[in-house]
């Protein structure tokens, strides 16, 4: 059975990304395994010294690491600040989707992972899904919804070869119906149990 992998990255744990996380679990069942990074404590900050290893240094993150590398789905969640994930969510994939880990360099990638000379995707047998909560509302919905998808399904999930990378940007939470918002927390438990099937 696969291992299904999912990041929450957001302090308050009443929050709206917190449900979708928790929705998502709930539907991936015994898959699941929660990384809950302000629970956690995780440090995001990488030091010179792993920087030059290419590999995490503390036991947390290697065995982050490792269960990447062993996983059928990797599910973010977090909200958007000021057009970006928290600082804490870009340490993790800093420090997580390493060289070795998650890409290579040398040698050749699968048809459709080459994304630069010299350059493979690893987590061909692993698919990413983001989700980001925001409070924004008409255009600023789509220019969000571009930077996101450019970053996180064009950019990270094309250069480290995830098999499939999808989106899903929900806004605005702030003043949304009860329906609407039942309706993106069953949307999150149904992902998270076809990902628990396709792992099996």
């Amino acid at each position: 059975m696969g291992n299904i992998i999912a990041v929450l990255a957001h302090p308050d744990e009443e929050s709206f990304s917190a449900a979708l996380f928790a929705s998502y679990l709930e539907g991936a069942g015994d898959s699941g395994r929660a990384i809950n990074l302000y629970r956690e404590e995780f440090d995001p900050r990488m030091d010179l010294s792993e920087l030059r290893r290419h590999i995490p240094i503390d036991q947390t993150s290697m065995e982050y690491a490792r269960a990447l590398q062993h996983s059928s789905s990797l599910a973010l969640f977090f909200p958007d600040w000021w057009g970006a994930e928290p600082a804490m969510m870009k340490g993790w994939l800093d420090r997580i989707l390493r060289q070795d880990i998650a890409y290579a360099r040398g040698g050749f990638g699968a048809p459709g992972n080459q994304r630069s000379s010299g350059t493979r995707g690893l987590l061909s047998g692993c698919s990413l899904r983001v989700y980001v909560t925001s409070d924004s509302s008409g255009d600023q919905v789509r220019d969000l919804e571009q930077i996101y998808r450019h970053r996180f399904v064009e950019t990270i999930g094309g250069f480290c070869g995830f098999a499939t990378a999808d989106l899903q940007l929900f806004s605005p939470v702030r003043g949304s119906k009860l329906s609407i918002r039942r309706g993106w927390l069953e949307s999150a438990k149904q992902a998270g149990s076809r990902d628990a099937r396709s792992a099996q």
